[in-house]
């Protein structure tokens, strides 16, 4: 489907890290790369001739995304488990492939589950619930682990057959 390319010629790079510059460079692809032409840039840190600052910039007005700080994206910043998870949340209650209203139950079975922010609880049981994440061996999320390209190459195939386009 196109949403993810190599970071070189011949060179996909699957143990690199996700910043949040390539998150909502996927989500915006994933979207069918909506225009966000005429609205105005929140962030400082995000440069106008940047690859991501349309996608950026439309997946902060759509509600996908926030900023690290008052104005500020971070878009270099590696992203986690938990805060990738709630950015596909974001986008799939806005696609209508989710809804707001999740239990919260299917959490209490991982060791980490009182780790999770409470900003993350819904979007954290919908993705387990759904299969998007699994726990590791020890029965933990890993809610702070970075999340490599090959990781969301993984859960981008479980959430395509959400979409139902496997």
């Amino acid at each position: 489907r196109s949403l993810m390319v190599g970071v070189a010629d011949m060179r996909f790079a699957p143990d690199l890290p996700l910043d949040r510059a390539m998150v909502a460079t996927i989500v915006h692809r994933i979207a069918g790369a909506p225009d966000a032409t005429g609205t105005n840039m929140p962030f400082r840190d995000v440069p106008a001739g940047a690859y991501y600052a349309q996608p950026v910039l439309w997946a902060y007005y759509a509600g996908v995304v926030n900023g690290c700080g008052a104005d500020t994206f971070c878009p270099t910043q590696a992203i986690s488990r938990q805060d990738l998870t709630v950015i596909l949340y974001r986008y799939a209650c806005l696609a209508g492939i989710a809804d707001a209203a999740q239990s919260e139950n299917v959490l209490s079975g991982f060791a980490d589950a009182d780790a999770v922010s409470d900003y993350a609880r819904a979007a954290l049981a919908w993705a387990v619930e759904n299969g998007l994440l699994q726990g590791n061996e020890a029965g933990n999320l890993m809610l702070s682990q970075p999340v490599t390209r090959q990781q969301l190459a993984a859960v981008l195939y479980r959430f395509a057959k959400l979409e139902g386009q496997t």
